[in-house]
């Protein structure tokens, strides 16, 4: 029961944790670049490695939210370690970290998948006043599937629309669209719904952003 115990700990705690921080650090040299060209004046469409990395960053965003971690817990309510004949029930804490192993796997079939389903990303061009917010939960993930979405910085949100129809055939051209939106009210929108994603935490550049009453 010990050594279980013991290695699902070194699994979060050291696993989890660098897997996390490598990845996240590689793909946010990528998304810095692609805000920093987003962000100018020129147009430049995202390129197939940003557009992947955004993806994977997109779903491990997803992925690792305590919503998804609770939905997840909901779903599995007793796990069992089998080594021959004996079999031990994991506690709760040893659950958590077994789940945060499966999430981390299944986000990057997630990405995969969208991948797949994606048909249209649109990138909303913040020329307003107001900035975009973001949270402790920042991806989005609404309308039956059909949207993915988030904030990528206060004068970026990006926008994956995807297909959920099965049967359909793949596009083979990404339709790609910059958005510029200058009706301030269009940003609180889109804060409020940033808002109602978020665990427990938003985070604004200026405290006037937090002001979500249209």
């Amino acid at each position: 029961m010990q050594f279980a115990k013991r290695n699902l700990d070194i699994l979060n705690k050291v696993f989890l944790e660098n897997k996390y921080s490598d990845i996240e650090g590689s793909i946010s040299e990528i998304i810095k670049e692609m805000i920093k060209e987003q962000e100018a004046k020129i147009i430049t469409p995202i390129n197939d490695k940003m557009y992947f990395n955004l993806l994977i960053f997109y779903s491990l965003q997803l992925f690792r939210t305590k919503k998804m971690i609770s939905a997840a817990q909901q779903k599995i309510e007793k796990l069992t370690l089998v080594r021959g004949d004996v079999e031990i029930e994991l506690d709760n804490c040893q659950k958590e970290t077994f789940l945060k192993c499966m999430l981390y796997i299944m986000s990057f079939q997630f990405a995969l998948k969208i991948e797949k389903e994606c048909f249209s990303i649109k990138i909303h061009k913040n020329h307003t006043k107001i900035n975009y917010i973001t949270s402790d939960s920042p991806a989005i993930y609404h309308n039956d599937g059909a949207i993915a979405a988030m904030p990528l910085s206060p004068r970026l949100f990006v926008n994956f629309s995807l297909n959920k129809n099965t049967n359909a055939i793949p596009p083979t051209r990404i339709q790609f669209e910059i958005v510029d939106i200058y009706d301030p009210e269009k940003i609180k929108i889109t804060n409020r719904l940033v808002h109602e994603f978020s665990n427990n935490f938003l985070f604004a550049k200026k405290n006037v952003d937090l002001k979500l009453n249209l």
